[in-house]
């Protein structure tokens, strides 16, 4: 085999006869140099190559967005309480706060109802200005139904899941002339909301340092005075007992409970001066002037010292009225300075009975919420505050009787002080209750009997005239209306 020189290696790679192989000799051969070349023979073939070619294609997509939902105006109620101080307003106020959170569309205006309430309600029911919602009264109630001022709202509480069956009301029908609250004609125009009844609370201390046994759950008039006695030591300023002076939660009660049916019968004729009513008088006057286990009012604020009230001061063994219901006033007083507890009411020792004084203050919902498109929003407003969410923390603040009957089995609402918080249950369950029998002329004729009765608790009268004269003045009242009978419930 010859050898190539360079040169003819470069004409052949000129004229395209080497290869891949040959190219590659090249590239590695110094000037002048012979190489040996193996000849590669190299076929070549054309290939059709296909190439496809991605070719972005933009696409446009129209997107509908949704249509957003109108936005529903805010529908405000005004609501007219004087819950705004203590524990009846630290529980409103915590109520509004709850509800804001839950209807954040629908606040809450509240008008502050101050001064003498039932006259600026009047006032404003005279002048047609009245909210939508009312913290009310019976006797309010009574007043005004006939002039068409309370719409009906059964049905839309009915729709929420109300029934009264879950709330402690005072049972219709026990009296054929009981008035209605906040229903007629078997209608709702406003729902329960502030219970109250009459029982006694006990400083348990003084009781305990005087070896006074304490209050048994079948005690009467005469075991109760007989306590007072040895819980009395006037020259201190020490009183066994708080003279059951009010009419709705103290000497009332104690008339019912002596067989006095009502402080009126279905005639229209006043119970006032029926042996009854006269020995439950004389008890409750005897208690300051006689037997003198109490106060007599013109020493109450000595009494009472820097505390507010006697028993707060700790200067009272027994205290019947009201304050059962309305402990959480008491508490801030007290503080830890003694232990104290409501306990059983003492009964009638000519009947064996109790009778407790029993009230109902509901919200009412007036035709102000038809005219300005809100009714529903302010029944919803009334349901809630009548409901268990809200009921509960009355049970905790205790600024009146909660009127959710579960509430009152709560670990919170038994909690004390004060001790036996229990009773409450049990006052409500009572047969018999009283309310103070409301009907559309109520307001004169418990300024007429009022007016007299005070007269008596500073003995400027006795029992006997007081009991007279009450009766006579009531009647007046009942004879100057062809109608006087309450709207029935």
């Amino acid at each position: 085999m010859r050898n190539l020189t360079r040169r003819e290696m470069l004409r052949a790679g000129s004229a395209g006869a080497l290869g891949a192989a040959g190219v590659a000799v090249l590239a590695a051969c110094g000037e002048g140099e012979t190489i040996e070349v193996v000849k590669v023979v190299t076929q070549v073939k054309q290939v059709e190559k296909i190439v496809e070619k991605e070719v972005p294609v933009t696409v446009e997509k129209t997107v509908m967005a949704p249509t957003a939902a109108p936005v529903a105006e805010p529908v405000s109620v005004r609501f007219a309480t004087d819950h705004t101080s203590g524990p009846r307003g630290n529980a409103m106020k915590w109520g509004m706060e709850q509800y804001s959170q839950k209807y954040p569309n629908h606040p809450v205006k509240i008008d502050v109802i101050g001064g003498d309430y039932f006259d600026a309600l009047n006032l404003q029911f005279a002048a047609g200005s009245m909210a939508e919602a009312i913290l009310f009264e019976g006797n309010l109630y009574q007043a005004h139904y006939s002039a068409g001022f309370f719409p009906d709202i059964t049905d839309l509480v009915t729709k929420l899941g109300f029934s009264l069956d879950d709330y402690w009301v005072l049972p219709t029908g026990w009296l054929p002339w009981e008035g209605a609250l906040y229903q007629a004609n078997g209608r709702l125009h406003g729902l329960p909301f502030q219970g109250g009844m009459n029982g006694i609370v006990y400083n348990v201390d003084l009781f305990d340092s005087n070896g006074v046994g304490q209050p048994a759950e079948d005690w009467d008039w005469n075991d109760a005075m007989e306590a007072a006695r040895q819980l009395t030591d006037a020259d201190n300023d020490q009183f066994g007992m708080w003279a059951p002076t009010s009419d709705q939660f103290g000497w009332g009660p104690m008339l019912w409970s002596n067989g006095v049916e009502y402080w009126y019968n279905q005639d229209g004729v006043s119970q006032f001066d029926t042996p009854e009513s006269i020995e439950a008088l004389a008890w409750t006057h005897g208690t300051m002037y006689n037997d003198k286990v109490a106060f007599p009012p013109e020493i109450r604020q000595r009494v009472s010292g820097e505390f507010g009230d006697p028993f707060s001061a700790g200067q009272v063994g027994i205290w019947p009225g009201g304050r059962v219901y309305s402990s959480g006033y008491g508490i801030p007083r007290i503080k830890d300075r003694f232990t104290w507890s409501i306990g059983p009411m003492y009964a009638s020792p000519n009947t064996g009975h109790v009778r407790h004084g029993w009230n109902d203050q509901p919200h009412i919902v007036t035709i102000a919420a038809e005219r300005l498109g809100n009714l529903e929003e302010t029944v919803q407003l009334v349901t809630f505050l009548a409901g268990p969410e809200y009921q509960a923390r009355v049970g905790i603040d205790r600024g009146h009787f909660p009127v959710y009957k579960e509430v009152a089995d709560l670990p919170e609402s038994l909690a004390g002080p004060p001790e036996g918080m229990h009773w409450l249950k049990t006052y409500a369950t009572t047969p018999e209750p009283r309310t103070p029998g409301y009907f559309p002329y109520w307001d004169e004729f418990i300024g007429a009997y009022r007016t007299v009765a005070s007269k008596l608790w500073v003995n400027e009268v006795g029992p006997e005239e007081a009991g007279k004269k009450m009766a006579d003045d009531t009647n007046a009242i009942f004879n100057s209306y062809d109608d006087w009978t309450p709207i029935p419930a």
